[in-house]
């Protein structure tokens, strides 16, 4: 687990071992600025990488002309790491709208002379993948059009620690307007301690490449300074896994002209070509989450109620315990459950349906839950339930179902 906190001496000592790793510089160096954990692009990942690698587990960076991201001839780390903020300034256009120096966005060598190198296959170097995050959305179950303050949680879930977190999103600018985005989980009163000092956050909103969409971009950096130096803040998605962590919250207010239709998605992953038309080049805050990996989108619908409201749901209608999609829920759907898990039977064609009791997996208690309603009385399957057709009101990872109802 990183450190929380660091001595003022071992700053130094980051600082030192950057200077003695790194000599003068060689011609024909090719590296892209701002590019620290040398993955090929410029994104918030590298920001994370710039802070473990000179203040949590101080080490030689892979490329000192990279981390040099203003250019100025020093990795700078105290008592302010300019570096860092120039990349995230660029990175979220809150001061500087250039582009990074050259050599940027593309490879090349460094047109100045200093003595910082980036030489490939120097120590340190972008941190092993970690597989496994994953990204869903908390909804609110209704809304209505002229609805003020509609809150979307963003949830994450991950198999072990997380020191940056990154994404971007399409937002349909005829549904949602007046976007905001704070802070949510682990920074609720109540939740314990708050930290010494905000986290790094940055969130801003850009015109996407369609003119129907907004592009949303957030950052989310868990470290904190303390006197002397910076600390990981430590709550459960920097210590290792979690699962449905809370951590952003988007409010947003519904347009007074909302329209209401099945096809209306308000969020989808964000598409390469929107951060050209936000002018980040092929770079920036993309679809990642600190160098992990893509994280899955979710996109959702609106669907008029028959009080007239805004309702929110995901896929396509089901019945709940159709697992054979036989348009009614009886016997033969436990038993095409049991005969899927255990004797090698055909899969559903749809998942959700098959997950009786909605708990967002398929195995032996979806058919026991199913034969208790039909034989014992018990519960019937949550909504949409047995009987009428209709939409899923939970998150879940079951995604892309075929209208099985129509």
């Amino acid at each position: 687990m990183l450190a929380r906190r660091r001595h003022p001496l071992d700053v130094a000592a980051a600082t030192l071992l950057l200077t003695v790793a790194t000599s003068s510089s060689t011609a024909g160096e090719v590296f892209v600025r701002g590019d620290i954990n040398r993955d090929g692009q410029v994104s918030v990942a590298d920001v994370g990488c710039f802070f473990d690698t000179f203040f949590f587990t101080p080490r030689r960076v892979a490329c000192g002309d990279a981390a040099d991201v203003n250019d100025d001839g020093a990795v700078s780390t105290s008592p302010v790491p300019i570096d860092a903020f120039v990349l995230l300034d660029w990175l979220f256009r809150t001061t500087r709208v250039a582009p990074l120096p050259a050599p940027f966005p593309f490879p090349g060598a460094d047109p100045t002379t200093d003595v910082l190198d980036c030489r490939v296959g120097a120590a340190g170097g972008p941190p092993a993948p970690t597989p496994g995050f994953g990204v869903s959305w908390q909804m609110p179950r209704a809304l209505s059009p002229g609805d003020d303050g509609a809150e979307f949680v963003v949830l994450a879930t991950t198999r072990s620690a997380v020191l940056t977190f990154s994404i971007a999103y399409r937002v349909r600018k005829s549904v949602l307007e007046n976007l905001r985005v704070e802070l949510a989980g682990p920074f609720e009163p109540g939740r314990g301690p708050p930290p010494v000092a905000p986290p790094i956050f940055r969130s801003i909103v850009l015109p996407s490449a369609d003119p129907n969409f907004s592009l949303l971009e957030v950052a989310l950096i868990f470290v904190e300074q303390v006197p002397g130096t910076w600390a990981v803040i430590e709550f459960e998605a920097t210590r290792g896994a979690v699962a449905n962590l809370p951590l952003l919250r988007v409010v947003a207010d519904v347009r007074d002209d909302a329209p209401i239709g099945r096809e209306l998605t308000l969020f989808v992953p964000a598409e390469p070509e929107d951060f050209v038309a936000a002018g980040a080049f092929v770079h920036g805050v993309q679809n990642e989450a600190g160098g992990i990996g893509d994280q899955a989108g979710n996109g959702f619908q609106l669907v008029a109620d028959d009080g007239g409201g805004v309702i929110i749901f995901d896929g396509e209608e089901f019945l709940r315990g159709d697992s054979n999609t036989s348009f009614a829920v009886d016997i033969s759907d436990a038993t095409f459950t049991l005969s899927y898990l255990f004797q090698g039977g055909p899969a559903p064609v749809c998942f959700d349906p098959a997950d009786a009791n909605d708990d967002a997996q398929i195995d032996i208690s979806d058919a026991t839950f199913t034969l208790s309603y039909l034989f014992f009385g018990t519960d019937a399957p949550p909504d949409p339930g047995p009987v009428a057709c209709g939409y899923d009101l939970t998150l879940d990872p079951f995604r892309e179902c075929p209208d099985i109802c129509n």
